[in-house]
């Protein structure tokens, strides 16, 4: 068993979505943007975030892929380790 504190790399997602206003069966796009969730395990739950992020009327995924080597992990151990500090103080 490794004895770092580093946490082990996990399984994790990068989802980006095209959002748009504008027709869409026309193809006359109004300002579009790209929109990257990270960590999420469905689509349906990294639309819900994007929603969430910026509303738009159209939202199409253009990109999905895994990812052990980003950081994120790491970054989000290390916020939870913050929280339980200031918890215990």
């Amino acid at each position: 068993m490794d004895s770092s504190n580093e946490p082990a790399q996990e399984r994790h997602l990068h989802w980006k979505f095209a959002a748009w206003d504008g027709d869409e069966a026309a193809l006359e796009i109004h300002w579009l943007i790209e929109v990257s969730v990270i960590g999420y395990q469905c689509e349906a739950d990294a639309l819900l975030a994007v929603q969430d992020m910026v509303k738009r009327q159209h939202y199409r995924l253009r990109q999905v892929f895994e990812c052990p080597t980003c950081g994120w992990q790491g970054k989000t151990a290390k916020a939870m380790q913050d929280m339980a500090d200031a918890a215990q103080r």
